[in-house]
């Protein structure tokens, strides 16, 4: 095998002691990035969640690590792997180590104020922007400035770049890339990368949930296979299908109980009104346009706002209610039935009309928790096994399970004086809408004299995460 590249050691709260090339620090050491320490991995969580405090830091250098962490052992472990760079040369194995680290490294570098939440409540039209395509841009920028063995090539930036937005394009620069370079940052085949890795590891560490799955057995039980005569992908010993099936689980359950959390998205939808209530002041979408100005946007803009005396007295009013936990306030839920998890967006703008013709202070939004893409991505997943002379090869008898996806539709009122009002106007939609959605019922809250009421364990209320993977199985 290989030397490894000079390393750096640094203490992860997550994987440990760790070691990353050396020449990643000329990209960590820059303006671009170390504005990551400024931005909520989990965006509005940390209002809510008191230990959601971790930032986009930490998780892209975990990312990087596992990346590096995934390569070594593929070249160990994997004779087609090793056979690709007996072809191609030794001596460019390293380098694409030092890339595919490179990419995890920089894969989030272009996320925006309070991460996720700002393309959700602040963008809401992803197809306008996207912070991928901003990392992409993060990256050549910082490279420009650049000299020495740490400079990328343009081809070499054309490849990290398209392994940040986890697309081959079909031309003749990249043609000659394996597949698995990627599918191991950003998978669009299967969905299993090193960003889930990571971010599933340390969303639980940090909201103190149990974690439901191995995230190291995935990397160590896995091999590369080649497909259809050429393609090389990633593939998982069927021995570990279960560990799989868990990580997919995992992921719909952080979304169902924390991330999409009823408190979460109430703030969430308030940071969203006070960064566009300061709009006009703060020429936030203008940043948009302008690297220069966007990397100096971070969660600090709320405190920009809040001391500023140009602010506009709405978004002052409602920084002042997220002190004080005065949140929007949930009126009512729908569950979109599972056919039809596609036209959540039709009935979201249907409610959003019906709303609006009544004049109510209402907010309407959705919450989809599914195994992270639009069909099931197991029936993607490779599998192998050994042949009776230990080669390996594609195991085709490994039972998959149904895809987990549930929608629903929530509506929030910014004045709960009129909660009633709006709830009432919710209940008349949904009874329009009946056999496209089903109720669900609001916790309501205790007042402080009200006793707590008991769990019963048997319909789930009280279960942990370990739990509810155990029951869903």
């Amino acid at each position: 095998m290989p030397p490894m590249a000079v390393a750096r050691t640094l203490n992860d709260p997550i994987h440990g002691l760790i070691e990353l090339n050396t020449l990643l620090f000329k990209f960590i050491d820059t303006p671009e990035f170390q504005r990551l320490r400024d931005l909520k991995q989990l965006g509005g969580m940390y209002y809510v969640f008191p230990g959601a405090s971790h930032n986009r830091f930490e998780h892209c250098i975990g990312v990087a690590y596992l990346a590096g962490c995934w390569m070594r052992h593929l070249y160990k472990h994997s004779p087609v792997f090793r056979a690709y760079y007996a072809e191609v040369g030794e001596d460019k194995y390293e380098r694409q180590v030092f890339l595919v680290e490179l990419a995890g490294l920089c894969h989030d570098i272009g996320h925006g104020p309070f991460s996720h939440t700002f393309e959700d409540v602040f963008i809401e039209d992803e197809s306008k922007w996207s912070h991928e395509i901003v990392s992409t841009q993060l990256v050549a920028r910082i490279n420009s400035g650049l000299k020495g063995e740490a400079r990328l090539s343009d081809e070499e930036l054309y490849l990290v770049q398209n392994m940040i937005t986890g697309v081959k394009p079909d031309n003749a620069i990249l043609h000659k890339y394996p597949r698995f370079l990627f599918q191991i940052v950003a998978n669009k085949d299967t969905g299993i990368d090193v960003d889930k890795l990571d971010y599933l590891q340390r969303d639980c560490y940090s909201a103190s949930l149990p974690m439901g799955f191995d995230a190291k057995r995935i990397i160590q039980f896995s091999t590369i296979l080649r497909v259809d005569g050429h393609e090389l992908h990633i593939a998982f010993h069927e021995k570990d299908a279960y560990n799989v099936f868990q990580m997919f689980h995992t992921r719909f359950s952080l979304h169902k109980q924390i991330y999409s959390h009823k408190a979460v998205k109430a703030v969430e939808l308030m940071l969203g009104d006070i960064m566009k209530a300061a709009d006009v002041t703060f020429g936030i979408s203008k940043d948009l346009l302008n690297l220069d100005r966007y990397i100096m946007l971070s969660d600090s803009i709320i405190r920009e706002i809040e001391r500023s005396p140009a602010t506009p007295p709405e978004a002052q009013a409602l920084i002042q209610r997220i002190h004080r936990r005065d949140f929007y306030k949930l009126c009512g839920s729908a569950q979109v039935e599972k056919t039809n998890v596609a036209d959540v967006k039709t009935l979201v703008a249907s409610l959003k009309k019906h709303m609006e013709s009544l004049k109510l202070p209402a907010l309407v939004v959705k919450a989809k928790y599914d195994f992270g893409m639009p069909t099931n991505p197991l029936t993607k997943v490779r599998f192998f096994a050994y042949d009776q002379d230990g080669r390996e090869v594609t195991a085709s008898g490994v039972d998959r399970p149904d895809h987990k996806q549930e929608a629903l539709i929530r509506v929030y009122t910014k004045d709960a004086s009129r909660r009633d009002e709006v709830l009432a106007a919710f209940e008349k939609w949904r009874e329009n809408r009946e056999g496209e959605t089903k109720p669900v019922q609001t916790p309501r809250k205790r007042t402080p004299l009200e006793p707590k009421p008991e769990v019963d364990r048997e319909v789930g209320g009280g279960m942990n995460l370990q739990d509810k993977f155990n029951k869903a199985n």
